[in-house]
């Protein structure tokens, strides 16, 4: 395999090829956005296992995630050239997002781990004892 990730091709053809998958993805053309994925899904996933604290299933759905959001995106890209580094800035910001997010959950299942039920009753002792007064002269 040369450089480009396909047999017999150059480099500078392989750039070819990924600029006109992004003129087609720009079109919305499925054909050429299932040509990117296919072509840069496993650097992405190489890219998420990188990040600690990112389990397999969060990397699939940030993997997900980023070429939805890059497709929808794709016709405010100024250069096709520029489409692989920002596919990998996507990817790492919504992994860090990601990790965040994890992290806040954990926090906040810890805090409610420690909280206690509060001591203090809702109605004072002496609205209790008036309650019970009322329903014992009505019975009677």
């Amino acid at each position: 395999m040369t450089a480009a990730g396909r047999p017999g091709s150059s480099p500078a053809r392989g750039m070819e090829d990924v600029a006109q998958e992004v003129e087609g993805a720009r079109r919305g053309d499925p054909t050429a956005c299932r040509a990117l994925y296919r072509r840069f899904r496993p650097s992405v996933l190489r890219l998420l296992e990188g990040f600690g604290g990112l389990d397999p299933d969060d990397r699939e759905d940030i993997v997900q995630e980023t070429f939805t959001r890059a497709f929808r995106g794709v016709a405010n890209l100024k250069a096709a050239a520029a489409f692989e580094g920002w596919l990998y800035t996507i990817a790492r910001n919504r992994a860090l997002t990601t990790i965040e997010r994890k992290g806040r959950q954990e926090r906040v299942q810890s805090d409610l781990a420690f909280e206690t039920e509060d001591a203090s009753p809702m109605m004072p002792a002496a609205f209790h004892a008036e309650v019970d007064g009322v329903v014992v002269r009505e019975l009677i």
